[in-house]
Formats: structure tokens, C-alpha cells, sequence
């Protein structure tokens, strides 16, 4: 909020060098300049973020959800040769067979710093047999990759099964957790598994019967986020200017003045800020743009109409917002805040 203390004080003391002047004549008349600081205007890093990005409570960290997905794969597609054999009791044959599926990260998220998540996959054996112990003494195996990057390459984590050690029965679900450790997601995220089914026993082949997959990407935690801000609409909040004390035949000598803003902008970005000041007054806007420079300075200038509607005014509010006009990214970290000290430079006319 403007130190409004200050403001009263400089004026009290130019109004009152001139009271105590002995004028001979005619009162001398010159103009003096006062800076006042102001509180600093903060918008946090949360306005920019995509409704999917969460700050958490304690502000270390982001969340984000990525949509759970599935796939399923038949045997008639799995096993080249079961098709032939359909609704037949045949020896099985062996098979080996990759089946995927994937999705992208929310939308506006291009990419992601992740210090901790893990991504569970659940398998579903709706096969008559087990495809990775059958009857008859051979084992398989099944591997479980989870992959991302913006071609969904990257293999992050994999994990293997060992038919001589994990048995998958007709009707069992496989349940597992990838491990996702200070890494890189990107664009997307997709789950692969590769059966290796051994010849066995005699089964009735039924082609329709699928493997069932259900990946749960749940929430994850990260350190960063690279995020799109093309039209983000953000806010800050209201301060008080507790500009009341201020009294009317010093307002009245006040003849110009602006609003030096300093903006410390981490996001780097290029923006639309509207300065909003209400009160028991008709409403004053301004508009302003902010460079896309780390550090940049503007200036608002004001009427001296204006600033006698505001000045000496009892609930006086600063607020403002703004959008991000052009189509720009940016990457973000929990601890970004948008900081604007404001200043008022007024100009303060003693004599008549």
C-alpha cells in the first residue's frame, strides 16, 4: 500500500515553508517534485498455470494429472496362427506380440520436470491360459516399458516378469509401478508390453479373448513446467492505498503525477496489465504493457483530475490484470512470483 505517511509529511512541510516565508510582496510560486514509494504489487505464479497444474499447499512443488488410458490387444492378433484354430482344443502355439497405448500431457503442458511420480499399470489376463506359465512345463516372460518424449521414444522405466517366478492365470490382473525419478516428460506418455508366450498344452483357442491394459498416471509431482501462456488471463491482488490522510488543500496543489512501475518478471514474457484504482469514486484504468525482459521499468501517467479523485480518498483500492497477448511459452518454477513496485511521483505547486 502507498506509505502514505510520507506523502502527508513532504506536503505538510512544503505547505508549511511557504506559511512561514515572510513575503514582502507577492508570494513566490515553484513547483516540487515527490517520490512516494508504494507497496510491491505481487502476482503469483499460479495465474499463469493451466487448470491440470497445481501449486501445492506449502508452495514447494507443482501437481499435475495426466489422463489414465487403456488398450487391449486380441489373441487372434496377438498369435499369427490361433485364428485357423479358433473354437478348436489345439496345442497353443508360441507367440511373441507387443501391444501400446499412451496419451498426451494436459493441454497447455509441453513439458515437465518430475521429481516424483509413479505410474501404475494394471494387466488383465482375459486369455483361457496363462501366457506366460501354460500348461506344460515352458515358461515366458512379459516386459513392461513406460516411455515419453515428443515422439513417445524415451523409454523411462521398464520392468520385467518371469514366468518362472510370477504366474498369470485366466482372470488375474498384474499390478505394477513404474518408477518416474528426476526426469524429463515430455509431449507424451505411453505404456508398452511385450509378450513372449511359449508352445504348450492344448487349450480351446479362443481368438476373441484379449490382454487388458489400464495405466493410471495419477498425480505427479514436479519441479517445473514448460507451459503455453498465449491468451493466460491473470490478476493481482487488491492493496489499500491509504491515501485518506491526505488533506484537500493539499490535494489541491498537486498537479500532475504517474505511477513508475519496476517489474521483476521471471516468466519472461511479453504482457497487457490493466491498473484498476476503485473506491467511493467513479473507477480509473489505466493500461500499460510490460516488456518481456527479467527487468523493465513503465510509467503511468495521470491526470490531475484524475489524481484529485483518488487522492484524500477513503478505501482506495490498487488492483490490476492482464493477458498475455502474443503466442509465447515460458517455464515456471513454484518460487516465480510477478513483482511490480509501484511509486507515485507527484508534482506539488506551492503558491497561488
Amino acid at each position: 500500500m502507498i506509505k502514505t505517511s510520507y506523502l502527508v509529511l513532504a506536503l505538510f512541510i512544503a505547505s508549511s515553508v511557504l506559511s512561514s516565508c515572510s513575503i514582502p510582496s507577492e508570494a513566490p510560486q515553484w513547483d516540487t517534485r515527490w517520490i512516494v514509494p508504494a507497496e510491491d504489487v505481487a502476482i503469483e505464479v499460479s495465474e499463469f498455470l493451466p487448470d491440470e497444474v497445481i501449486l501445492t499447499p506449502d508452495g514447494t512443488a507443482f501437481t499435475v494429472e495426466v489422463d489414465t488410458f487403456s488398450f487391449s490387444q486380441s489373441l487372434g492378433e496377438a498369435c499369427p496362427e490361433c485364428p485357423e484354430l479358433h473354437n478348436q482344443t489345439a496345442l497353443k502355439p508360441a507367440f511373441n506380440t507387443t501391444l501400446e497405448g499412451g496419451s498426451g500431457l494436459p493441454p497447455k503442458v509441453l513439458s515437465m520436470e518430475v521429481t516424483q511420480a509413479a505410474p501404475q499399470i494394471h494387466v488383465t489376463n482375459g486369455f483361457n491360459f496363462d501366457p506366460i506359465r501354460p500348461e506344460g512345463g515352458n515358461t515366458g516372460s512379459m516386459i513392461l516399458r513406460f516411455y515419453t518424449g515428443a515422439d513417445g521414444q524415451r523409454l523411462v522405466d521398464e520392468i520385467a516378469i518371469d514366468g518362472a517366478d510370477v504366474s498369470f492365470p485366466p482372470g488375474s490382473t498384474l499390478n505394477r509401478s513404474f518408477s518416474v525419478q528426476d526426469d524429463t516428460i515430455k509431449a507424451l506418455v505411453r505404456a508398452e508390453i511385450v509378450i513372449d508366450s511359449p508352445a504348450a498344452d492344448s487349450v480351446l483357442v479362443d481368438t476373441s479373448a484379449s490382454i487388458n491394459v489400464f495405466v493410471e498416471p495419477e498425480t505427479i509431482l514436479i519441479a517445473s513446467a514448460e507451459i503455453e501462456v498465449a491468451d493466460e488471463e491473470f490478476s493481482a491482488d487488491p492493496v489499500e492505498l491509504d491515501v485518506e490522510d491526505i488533506e484537500e488543500d493539499m490535494v489541491d496543489h498537486i498537479t500532475s503525477g504517474a505511477f513508475d512501475l519496476f517489474v521483476e518478471n521471471p516468466f519472461a514474457i511479453a504482457m497487457n496489465f490493466d491498473i484498476l484504482i476503485t473506491g467511493p469514486f467513479p473507477d480509473i484504468v489505466k493500461q500499460v504493457q510490460f516488456s518481456d525482459a527479467v527487468a523493465s521499468t513503465s510509467r503511468v501517467e495521470f491526470t490531475q483530475e484524475e489524481l484529485h479523485t483518488f487522492l484524500g480518498q477513503p478505501g482506495a483500492m490498487l488492483t490490476g490484470s492482464g493477458t498475455v497477448p502474443t503466442a509465447d511459452t515460458t517455464t515456471v518454477t513454484p518460487q516465480d512470483t510477478l513483482r511490480i513496485d509501484t511509486r507515485l511521483d507527484a508534482v506539488y505547486h506551492i503558491g497561488d
